[in-house]
Order: structure tokens, then C-alpha cells, then sequence
């Protein structure tokens, strides 16, 4: 079938449909009657079928837009967003987040490989040089640090009252970085990459500064309790904002507008997710962290960290899964 049959034999049930999802925008889908809401249903049914079919077939850049718009404007009043309640809170955070973290995980890896990379550069750096430390921070963070380490003064002490201070400090101060990371991908992730590259200098240029005084153990047990979900944390942020950038540079067969507001929806829920794995990381931080026990026992309770991370975020094949993407536009009628 060539593809003017093809339009012609199908463009009476595509304006319908739009008609059906005009009205239901305006009005919703309260006001319809048994007969519109199962019509709607068939439509729906028979428009998605026939955009795979010209997405096969033809390979028609305009009819394919449209009926891609068509088909997501009648998604998104078929398929309504759950209510806001705790009911939908535990059931984003037990199935929808993790679900989007295993989708997105082709980003959230390439944003962990730019930070790992940026990190053993940094390394390397300092670990020739100690001096070289001051490239990747602040004079006022290095003197301090490796001052105390000549006299053997790990960490630091502070009174037990400070820890809910420090705590909301870095709950704040990581929670910035996630959104910056985030917020950055619209510059075609370029901001993005600055804040992956950016920390990871920081990490590999502090792990070098505790290696060349021999206080490795130290350092690792000062970094992994609250790291690795902090890490972990960040590093779906910039997978977030990878997204975005992603979905300007090649938006595929959608207008760059609707590639940037389907995978928006997708970048803010992995945002939303990632709210709590701060906070939690930002107590252990303020309260375990410091606490003057042996190294050995916090990195115990690292690799508890990460276990129970990887369990988070493992498949769970007894929930029963649903595809849920929001999508937004508007189209004409097809003559």
C-alpha cells in the first residue's frame, strides 16, 4: 500500500480521535458518556498501531510527527497521572524510581565513567606532585588537611552537638550539586560534565594528598559510609542532565520542544528520587562518620551501603511493571 492510501483509508479515525482528545483536554473524561470512553480506548488502540506500521513502512518524517503527536496527546488523557498521596509516594519510591534508574542506566554509567576518569587524572597528578593539590582545590582545604595529617590528626574533632549542624550542611550543599548537575544538562550538558569533572578532581586530588602520607584506610573510612550513596546520588543527577542534553542534540523523530518535554518528566522524577538517598547520606555523614571507632567497622558499614543500594535498585519481577511516559503537544487537524 503506498503511503496516500494509506492516509487516505486511515484520516477519518485520526481526526476523530483528535476531536475525542480535544474534548477531553477541555472538559475530561468525566464528561464522557460509556461510548465516547471505549471509541477513545479503539482509537487510541488503532492510531499506536498505525504509527509502528508507518514507522516501518514508510519512513514519512511528516505523517510520523503527527501521528507520534497524535498518539501521545491521547496517552496522556487515557493514562492519568496517579493522585498525590502517600499511597503514590511509596509506590514512586519502592517501584517508579527504581524502575527509571534501570532505564536510564546507560546514562548514570557514562556520567560515572567521566567522573572515575576525572578522578584517577587528578590522582595521578598529585600523587607526582603533592604540590599539584592546590590545581584541583582550594589552599584553604589542602594546608589544613595535610597539616593535620603530619601531626596524625585524622578527621578532626567536634563536639557531638555540632553533628545536626553538619549534617543539614551537607544535605543542602550535595542536594545543590544535584540540582546543578541536573539543572546544567539544558547548556547540552556541558555544565553537566563541569560538575562530574570538577568533583571528581576533588576526590582523586584528596585521596592522592591521604596516599602520600600513607593514611589511605583512613581516608576511605572517612569517604565510603556517607560516599557511596552520596556518590551514587550524584551520579544519577548528572544522568539526569545527560538527558536533557541528550534530548536537544538528538531528539530523533519528535520536534526538540516535545523530545525536551518527555525526557524532562523522565530527568525530574530521577531528581525527586535521589532527594532522600542526600539525605540519608548527609546523616550518616553528620552522626556515623565521625564517630571514633575503627576504620575497619565503617567500612564494614560501607559495604552495607552498597549492598543494600544494589538491592534497591535490582529488578523486581514480582511487581508488575507499567510503562508510564507523559508526553505533550498539540496537533492539527489532518485534511
Amino acid at each position: 500500500m503506498k503511503l496516500d492510501q494509506f492516509i487516505e483509508q486511515k484520516k477519518s479515525s485520526w481526526n476523530r480521535l483528535s476531536v475525542l482528545v480535544k474534548l477531553a483536554e477541555q472538559r475530561g473524561l468525566k464528561k464522557f458518556n460509556r461510548d465516547n470512553l471505549l471509541e477513545l480506548g479503539r482509537l487510541y488502540r488503532q492510531a499506536s498501531s498505525d504509527l509502528s506500521y508507518t514507522k516501518s513502512k514508510f519512513k514519512n518524517k511528516q505523517i510520523t510527527n503527527y501521528l507520534n503527536q497524535l498518539v501521545a496527546r491521547s496517552h496522556s488523557q487515557i493514562y492519568l497521572p496517579e493522585p498525590f498521596n502517600s499511597k503514590s509516594i511509596l509506590r514512586f519510591y519502592c517501584i517508579t524510581f527504581p524502575d527509571l534508574f534501570r532505564h536510564s542506566i546507560s546514562y548514570i554509567l557514562l556520567a560515572t565513567i567521566i567522573f572515575v576518569l576525572s578522578s584517577i587524572f587528578a590522582c595521578a597528578i598529585v600523587k607526582i606532585d603533592n604540590s599539584t593539590a592546590t590545581m584541583f582545590l582550594p589552599e584553604t582545604i589542602v594546608l589544613p588537611i595535610e597539616e593535620g595529617l603530619k601531626k596524625n590528626q585524622i578527621g578532626g574533632d567536634f563536639p557531638p552537638s555540632i553533628g545536626p549542624i553538619l549534617s543539614s550542611q551537607i544535605m543542602t550543599n550535595n542536594i545543590s550539586v544535584a540540582f546543578k548537575a541536573f539543572a546544567f544538562g539544558i547548556t547540552l550538558g556541558i555544565g553537566t560534565l563541569y560538575v562530574l569533572i570538577f568533583n571528581g578532581f576533588m576526590l582523586g586530588s584528596l585521596a592522592a594528598i591521604f596516599n602520600n602520607y600513607h593514611y589511605d584506610l583512613q581516608f576511605w573510612a572517612l569517604l565510603l559510609p556517607h560516599g557511596i550513596i552520596e556518590l551514587l546520588a550524584i551520579f544519577i543527577s548528572s544522568g539526569a542532565g545527560l538527558i536533557l542534553a541528550d534530548s536537544i542534540l538528538y531528539p530523533k523523530e519528535l520536534k526538540r520542544v516535545d523530545a525536551l518535554k518527555i525526557n524532562g518528566n523522565k530527568a525530574i522524577k530521577l531528581i525527586l528520587g535521589v532527594i532522600p538517598l542526600f539525605i540519608i547520606a548527609g546523616i550518616i555523614e553528620g552522626f556515623i562518620t565521625p564517630l571514633k571507632i575503627s576504620p575497619y567497622f565503617k567500612l564494614i558499614f560501607a559495604i552495607f551501603t552498597a549492598v543494600s543500594m544494589l538491592l534497591y535498585f535490582m529488578p523486581r519481577q514480582w511487581f508488575k511493571k507499567k510503562k508510564k511516559v507523559l508526553f505533550t503537544g498539540k496537533t492539527q487537524k489532518l485534511s
